[in-house]
């Protein structure tokens, strides 16, 4: 629901758990390639491939959807605020 590309905060506060653990979770996603470190010297991941992005998103009934919506507009306040620019 965040994207293709995502910042590694914002999953994390919308998932309600810290940096180290999440990357704990995603590291056989990582080391898999379905999710690749931007390498830009920020904490955004992206899906290697668009497909994967969405098919876990249409996997996702309505409610999980409005729920993890919700979630990271959280996040995203929490993280951005006001500021629409990031």
């Amino acid at each position: 629901a965040l994207g293709q590309a995502f910042d590694l905060a914002v999953l994390a506060a919308s998932l309600d758990m810290d940096g180290a653990t999440l990357l704990e979770h995603l590291e056989p996603a990582l080391s898999a390639g379905v999710i690749v470190d931007n390498t830009d010297g920020t904490s955004r991941y992206r899906f290697a491939h668009g497909l994967v992005n969405e098919t876990i998103y249409q996997d996702m009934g309505p409610a999980q959807r409005a729920r993890t919506h919700h979630l990271i507009a959280q996040a995203l306040d929490v993280h951005h605020g006001s500021d629409p620019s990031g």
